[in-house]
């Protein structure tokens, strides 16, 4: 995510598309096992770190 600032409807499509392509690599991890990792330039560990650092930015915080 780009900004925390960007409006609201901005972050959701962004959202809705990474979370799509998430689940994207999940079934085909499923299907074709961790080959599927051999699509990205980070490999393995760095998608799955991509993934993970995503969730954290895009989770909700408390106030």
């Amino acid at each position: 995510m780009r900004s925390r600032c960007a409006h609201p409807n901005i972050l959701l499509v962004s959202c809705a598309g990474k979370l799509h392509n998430a689940r994207s690599v999940c079934m085909d991890l499923r299907t074709v096992g961790v080959t599927v990792f051999e699509r990205f330039k980070a490999g393995q560990v760095g998608t799955i770190w991509y993934y993970a650092v995503l969730a954290d930015s895009t989770a909700p915080t408390a106030i």
